[in-house]
């Protein structure tokens, strides 16, 4: 409980934010808080606008739901969803035990039955540049699938016996696959070129993929920052001492990387600011989602929503 300058009573609640008394003092509604942080009440792993609204995929929570400034529901069915991508007229959303779900704006349920997969555990999920191919990353090979037919790749050299940790397509429509050992590996159908330590990788373990709108490829890994293609070889773009790359997201051409120490802005040559941890709603940062002036932020504490350091872009 507290009380504003004006008199007026403000509650807090665990879950649904704040409350004010109306004017009339007849009853409460939500304090607005946008575009500041939503209340969540939990860990946030993933994040994703899907029909209006904004979704958060939680540790323990399910994936919740928001409108402009408060939270409109809670879909306690799926448990620790990690990634959260709309995909065609549906959400989905990865989960810990390697299970893909699909959200089609009412209910959710498996995203395509049990044995469509050859071998059944995700690691890791994408969309292609057009947005109308699903990349699905497995236990040693990947698949795709335009909302019709699956293409499946499991005979990739390279990959037998490795969990595909990140993936993405690039604008040729090559598909980058990182391994959790062995690097990185460009695939075309089943054929697979590796990039290792011989080609600048700092880390064997890829955490994170991201492809910008204009080409640029990047790669975070565990412990060895960022690192960007350059030709036929991989150049260290930034490093958080030791700490994990976990997500890299581009807004317009301009790079955004989430780190368990604070969320980095790419700037000009390899100048990497981090944004005030006050305006992140802490330092461990753990999903990201460009938006309009900023960048939607999850961490460990809730979800808040980051202003661009130029709100006119």
């Amino acid at each position: 409980l507290a009380t504003r300058a004006d008199g007026d009573a403000i509650i807090g609640t665990r879950h649904n934010g704040a409350f004010v008394r109306s004017g009339d003092g007849a009853r409460f509604h939500p304090l607005d808080t946008f575009p500041g942080s939503l209340p969540t009440g939990g860990d946030i792993y993933g994040l994703a606008a899907f029909q209006g609204h904004l979704y958060a995929s939680t540790f323990d929570g399910g994936v919740l739901a928001f409108s402009k400034n408060h939270r409109i529901g809670v879909h306690a069915s799926v448990s620790q969803g990690r990634t959260l991508l709309p995909f065609g007229d549906a959400l989905y959303a990865l989960c810990a035990d390697h299970s893909v779900w699909r959200f089609d704006g009412t209910t959710w349920e498996p995203a395509w039955a049990k044995n469509t997969l050859r071998r059944a555990d995700v690691y890791s999920i994408a969309l292609d540049r057009t947005g109308h191919r699903l990349l699905v990353g497995g236990f040693g090979g990947w698949a795709e699938w335009d909302g019709t037919t699956w293409i499946q790749h499991w005979n990739t050299p390279g990959l037998a016996g490795e969990s595909i940790t990140a993936i993405a397509a690039d604008a040729t429509g090559a598909v980058w696959a990182g391994t959790q050992r062995r690097g990185l590996f460009r695939c075309v159908g089943d054929a697979a070129t590796p990039f290792q330590e011989a080609q600048g990788l700092t880390d064997d373990w890829i955490t994170a993929i991201a492809v910008s709108p204009k080409g640029r490829l990047l790669v975070g890994t565990y412990t060895g920052g960022v690192l960007e293609r350059a030709g036929d070889r991989f150049v260290r773009r930034f490093a958080a001492d030791k700490w994990a790359m976990r997500r890299i997201v581009f807004d317009g051409e301009t790079a955004l990387v989430a780190t368990p120490v604070g969320l980095y802005r790419e700037g000009a040559g390899n100048d990497w600011q981090r944004f005030d941890p006050r305006s992140t709603g802490g330092l461990e940062i753990q999903a990201l989602l460009p938006a309009e002036n900023g960048v939607w932020v999850g961490t460990r504490n809730g979800l808040a929503f980051a202003p661009s350091p130029d709100p006119g872009r």
